[in-house]
């Protein structure tokens, strides 16, 4: 079995190369990894030996209509055009530049080396799971096909695997018409085409028992470790996760940023930093292994479904004085950095709040 592991950027800081050196260390003996670009930044000279450019204006000649002007909504264009260059491969990993994993990427690779369906990704979902999702209408299959609700898949791309199969299929249906996003169109046209799909992780109805919550949680569009948005800024909270979008600090500081949630999460490196200048105070609230960086990660929302999981088997192992503690051990930790603010508290209370109702209250 031979595996292409391809990096979509469009540019080349130091994060990236530095993800792609993990990527390249991860694959196998029979493995090629490339870069796969849109020319609009010079790639370096170390990194050349693997890169294969496009140009949107090209590959958009492909399909009947696209969605806007480049390839954001629009990679399966690119895709198809990497394919048609490298087509000797059995399985295509495709992972966009702004995906971290938190563990070694040969972990990830190998738990799928022996499975063979035809699409690999994250929140594979029908549209009776998620009829609100704003993307169902950017579909249409080739002329003279219909497609009904009980049709439609989506999932989340940033990080696909296709087999040649699935290529052969994508690169004939879009000859003969299908167009549409490709988060929409690619599950779909699998489906109805008698493909087989396999979620990554989650825990949708595509999600097999094994990979259950293994390499990512949550939902897609705010909390969970694979969205489409909020910026992540440091990734890693849990081990083997993947992660997306990690954005370096120019990208993220940004006048449409949410500043309120990267304090807390900028906050919450701090105190690992000086947890054991804290640990006294841990010890005082009888908190002896819920971490610091626990409690500014529900300050923060963006981790709130890994919190309540630790929180809620902690609780039940009688680790933790868990209920009726953690509200004063937040706010103690707060005041103790000089971030004790009208702000951080009222979201903080919000967070504890929901979080203790998902637990039944005070006792």
């Amino acid at each position: 079995m031979k595996i292409a592991v391809v990096m979509m950027t469009h540019r080349f800081d130091q994060s990236v190369l530095r993800e792609f050196g993990r990527l390249r260390s991860g694959i196998g003996d029979d493995d090629e990894a490339f870069l796969l670009s849109d020319g609009s930044s010079l790639a370096p000279e170390s990194v050349r030996p693997w890169i294969c450019e496009f140009k949107f204006s090209e590959i958009a000649s492909r399909a009947r209509w696209i969605i806007g002007n480049d390839v954001l909504r629009n990679g399966h264009l690119a895709w198809l055009d990497f394919y048609d260059r490298y087509p000797g491969f059995d399985y295509y990993w495709l992972v966009e530049y702004d995906v971290v994993f938190s563990g070694a990427w040969k972990d990830f690779f190998d738990a799928f080396r022996n499975r063979d369906e035809d699409l690999l990704c994250s929140h594979l979902r029908t549209y009776s799971d998620e009829p609100d999702w704003y993307w169902w209408y950017a579909i249409e299959p080739s002329v003279g096909m219909t497609l009904g609700n009980s049709d439609l898949v989506r999932g989340f791309l940033p990080v696909t695997r296709l087999s040649r199969p699935g290529f052969e299929c994508l690169k004939n249906a879009v000859s003969s018409g299908w167009c549409g996003f490709h988060e929409n169109l690619i599950p779909t046209l699998f489906s109805v085409s008698g493909l087989s799909l396999l979620d990554i992780g989650g825990d949708g109805p595509y999600t097999s028992p094994e990979l259950t919550e293994r390499f990512y949680g949550g939902s897609s569009d705010h909390n969970g470790s694979m969205r489409w948005d909020p910026p992540i800024l440091l990734p890693g909270f849990r081990k083997n996760f993947l992660y997306h979008p990690v954005k370096p600090l120019p990208e993220v500081f940004m006048p449409d940023f949410d500043s309120q949630g990267y304090l807390a999460v900028l906050f919450t490196h701090l105190l690992r930093s000086i947890r054991p200048v804290l640990s006294h105070v841990t010890k005082y609230h009888h908190c002896k292994i819920l971490s610091v960086s626990l409690a500014l990660e529900i300050a923060s929302g963006h981790h709130l479904y890994e919190v309540k999981a630790i929180g809620r088997d902690a609780y039940r192992s009688g680790q933790i004085a868990w209920r009726c503690r953690f509200y004063l051990m937040v706010a103690h930790y707060a005041y103790a950095v000089g971030i004790f603010s009208a702000r951080f508290i009222s979201c903080t209370r919000k967070a504890v709040r929901r979080l203790v109702k998902s637990f039944g209250g005070f006792n």
